[in-house]
């Protein structure tokens, strides 16, 4: 784009043919109407939704990891549960046995 002597930019094509007068019909059409200024604003509108969209979703994974509903926090206390008594069970010592618990062939007998 060239400047010509008032200071109105002048397209590429009037620039080359070396016309330095006001710009073209096009050129006269893209600066009275306002569709790139709504193009450009809808683009912005459409990329800030777009990172808010993704700005929602992180805090909501975020949210479920940090406080999860009581439902999925009790399966993860049972899951947890499961596991923690697996390990004491394989801890003790086989000469160890407390008076409420069988021995592990009580049914053989």
């Amino acid at each position: 784009m060239v400047a010509d002597l008032t200071g109105n930019l002048v397209l590429g094509v009037a620039a080359v043919s070396g016309a330095t007068g006001s710009p073209g019909a096009y050129g006269r059409w893209i600066q009275e109407s306002g569709a790139g200024e709504w193009f450009v604003l809808a683009h912005l509108g459409f990329f800030f939704l777009l990172l808010a969209c993704f700005g929602w979703a992180a805090w909501g994974i975020w949210r479920r990891t940090t406080r999860p509903e009581p439902h999925v926090q009790l399966l993860m206390e049972l899951a947890e549960g499961e596991q923690g008594g697996e390990a004491q069970v394989t801890g003790k010592n086989q000469g160890e046995v407390s008076p409420w618990e069988r021995s592990a062939d009580w049914w053989k007998k």
